[in-house]
């Protein structure tokens, strides 16, 4: 039985795609709550200041969420 939920696009990519995303979002959060503090989270993730400054470990963090997120929507067809 097929149980492909999206008939043109591969399962294992959604996957693999979704767990990339999970995980650099997670690092990214951890990465907040270091330099801004656990309480600060979903402050500091709605403004500029949690992106990071240019060559940070923050930064780097985010960068990688953005591209994770960027090979999540193309997987499924939503770039």
């Amino acid at each position: 039985m097929n149980l492909n939920l999206f008939p043109g696009f591969s399962t294992p990519v959604l996957a693999s795609t979704e767990a990339a995303l999970i995980a650099a979002d997670a690092a990214w959060i951890a990465e907040l709550a270091s330099v801004f503090g656990s309480e600060r989270i979903d402050e500091m993730a709605a403004q500029r200041a949690g992106r990071g400054e240019e060559g940070s470990r923050l930064r780097s963090l985010y960068d990688a969420r953005e591209r994770a997120l960027a090979a999540w929507r193309a997987a499924r067809g939503m770039d």
